[in-house]
């Protein structure tokens, strides 16, 4: 069982920076749309659980993006920095 864990876990920390992010928000995005799925169990209440499902499931994926946005970024400056073409006031 060890080793299965040793592996498992060398392969979550091989495969990117951020994967507990991922699966955080991806829980997330499942939390919601199973909230959206028994909202009409609800009855009255079914309304504010369909919002707040959908507030949780837009926060998810907007934090997914600001991850995606600064490693697209991240790269871009690796790109521009590895080229040697810098342009600015470092520029010398």
């Amino acid at each position: 069982m060890t080793y299965l864990v040793n592996r498992i876990a060398s392969r979550l920390t091989r495969r990117g920076r951020h994967p507990v992010f991922h699966a955080v928000v991806i829980a997330l995005i499942l939390t919601a749309a199973l909230m959206l799925r028994t909202a009409s169990a609800w009855g009255v209440m079914g309304a504010i659980v369909i919002a707040i499902s959908c507030y949780v499931m837009i926060a998810a994926v907007l934090a997914e993006m600001v991850l995606l946005g600064s490693a697209v970024l991240r790269n871009l400056a690796r790109r521009v920095l590895g080229s040697g073409v810098v342009t600015g006031p470092l520029d010398r």
